[in-house]
């Protein structure tokens, strides 16, 4: 009778239960063992892939997008969660993400830069946590661009009377982040009249600041 020390390597092993046998032969005699293995939960959490500052950039009123690699140490799936703030914001983003076992991938993130942001850049963070412990604090640069941009109706329907005036109002938004100088408003060269062929005469009237 003699003892027998059998190792099992578990380097990379996910956890959960595993089963397996011993077996032993000699001279067209053998025996088997039945073995149950508990892997442990290593209890570790993630690590970013790489260092420095993530920067992205965008235009007032846009969405802009970047991304984080991460590795998952631990040797269970796991729920991570990414908090991404930035000065301009007055809440941060939060997102859930899932990463199996050892899993390293690249996760991505978006900031809302709100209509009307100066132009100029701005600091941020993107701050990745396990089950309420944050695990690493990535630095955030958000660069809004100088932005040019007027938002103006699709479509403006007048409805008269033969031989009568009707007016409406509409409204031309300044939606950059730049002030703007020289509008300017012009009637499409289209002719346009009745079933008759008389002539519609349209007119614009335009406050000031904004020549025709």
């Amino acid at each position: 009778s003699r003892s027998v020390t059998a190792q099992v390597d578990l380097t990379n092993a996910i956890a959960g239960i595993y089963t397996g046998t011993i077996r032993a032969s000699a001279n067209a005699v053998q025996d088997a063992v039945p073995v149950t293995i508990t892997v442990q939960n290593n209890g570790l959490s993630v690590s970013r892939v790489g260092t420095g500052t993530v920067t992205v950039s965008g235009d007032t009123g846009q969405t802009v997008s970047g991304s984080i690699t991460m590795r998952n140490d631990r040797n269970a799936a796991l729920m991570a969660t990414l908090n991404t703030a930035v000065s301009f914001t007055a809440n941060a983003v939060t997102q859930t993400v899932a990463l199996n076992a050892f899993e390293q991938r690249a996760v991505g993130f978006s900031v809302a830069i709100p209509p009307g942001t100066a132009p100029g850049t701005y600091a941020g963070s993107v701050e990745v946590s396990v089950a309420g412990a944050v695990a690493f604090t990535v630095p955030l640069s958000v660069t809004v661009n100088p932005t040019l941009r007027i938002a103006a109706p699709v479509s403006i329907s007048l409805s008269a009377d033969l031989g009568t005036n009707r007016s409406t109002s509409f409204t031309i938004t300044n939606t950059g982040n730049q002030d703007l100088s020289s509008l300017a408003l012009t009637i499409g060269t289209a002719a346009f009249t009745d079933d008759d062929n008389d002539a519609i005469t349209f007119t614009l009237t335009p406050n000031t600041g904004i020549a025709l």
